[in-house]
């Protein structure tokens, strides 16, 4: 890990997350010249140190992994550039936390703990947005334990797919093979490869060997219960 200098461009990416979200430009500021506020450089493959902090990946990619009870890894999610993790977590203990590992070299912007209760307590502004945003979370995560526990095999990939970060091209890069996508959606494999199908017919997505491009949003998630929205 290389500690960077704070450059405009860190400070430009810190500005588009949900904290800081109708706050003054004089509160962000303040923030990023805190000491609370690092920059630093991970090499490709590099594991990041637990740490009770808000990260901004401002350059390269990032991959949140959990251990099972055999001791494999499971893919969790996927950050790019632009990508926002630990908002969910900064408050709970280190050993809850997720294993976060680099796939190539990657610049973070990170936002330590005592850095946001200063800022919850003298702005409420950022207090609201990080309680706006968790509960949002909640209710998200609710519905989709909903629909991966009962919901129709095409509830359950429209779920999954629109919970996944997408690239520039609107792909979604799978985790792992299509056989194994459907263990982790509780569906048999031939109900996954139907539903491919299906969806592919209907010009709702496409998919390129190990990345499914979403073509159609509105079409995947008229499939969730109640037209939910993510």
């Amino acid at each position: 890990m290389q500690v960077l200098k704070k450059e405009p461009s860190f400070f430009d990416q810190m500005q588009q997350i949900p904290l800081f979200q109708k706050v003054s430009l004089s509160i962000q500021q303040a923030a990023f010249a805190d000491e609370g506020c690092r920059c630093c450089r991970f090499l490709a493959g590099e594991t990041l140190p637990q740490s009770r902090s808000v990260g901004v990946v401002c350059k390269g990619e990032l991959q949140a992994f959990r251990q099972s009870s055999g001791g494999d890894e499971i893919l969790l999610n996927i950050f790019r550039k632009g990508g926002v993790f630990g908002l969910a977590g900064a408050f709970l203990p280190e050993s809850t936390l997720s294993l976060l590992r680099t796939r190539r070299q990657t610049d973070i912007l990170f936002l330590e703990l005592p850095l946001l209760q200063k800022l919850f307590r003298t702005n409420a502004q950022t207090a609201e947005n990080y309680i706006a945003y968790l509960s949002g979370r909640v209710a998200f995560l609710a519905g989709r334990i909903g629909v991966i526990s009962g919901g129709t095999a095409e509830q359950r990939l429209a779920m999954w797919l629109l919970s996944r970060e997408e690239t520039a091209q609107n792909e979604i890069l799978l985790p792992c093979s299509v056989a194994n996508l459907s263990g982790l959606l509780g569906i048999s494999r031939a109900s996954l490869y139907r539903v491919l199908d299906r969806l592919q017919q209907e010009k709702v997505l496409e998919k390129h060997g190990h990345s499914i491009q979403i073509l159609d949003r509105g079409g995947l998630t008229d499939f969730l219960p109640d037209n939910g929205s993510i």
